[in-house]
């Protein structure tokens, strides 16, 4: 399993993404809208680990490119 991430986390790489990625980047990687990825959020499932960088509702939300590759392959996810 631990080289299949990597191999996923060297290909999202190589694709542009950032070590660190926004709701925008993780929601063309998996798929999703931004409302399903908030959707998500709120509910605290079915999301890979995240930051928030802040307290208010809408504060900026971050994921690191490892843990959505791990998420994704974990939950053996079609990427877009």
């Amino acid at each position: 399993m631990k080289e299949k991430i990597e191999i996923l986390y060297k290909d999202l790489l190589d694709q542009g993404y950032d070590i660190l990625i926004n709701k925008d980047d993780y929601s063309s990687i998996v798929g999703l809208s931004t409302s399903a990825v908030d959707h998500n959020i709120s509910k605290g499932c079915g999301i890979p680990n995240y930051s928030k960088l802040g307290t208010k509702k809408n504060s900026p939300v971050r994921f690191y490119l490892r843990d959505v590759a791990e998420y994704i392959i974990a939950q053996q996810i079609e990427i877009a």
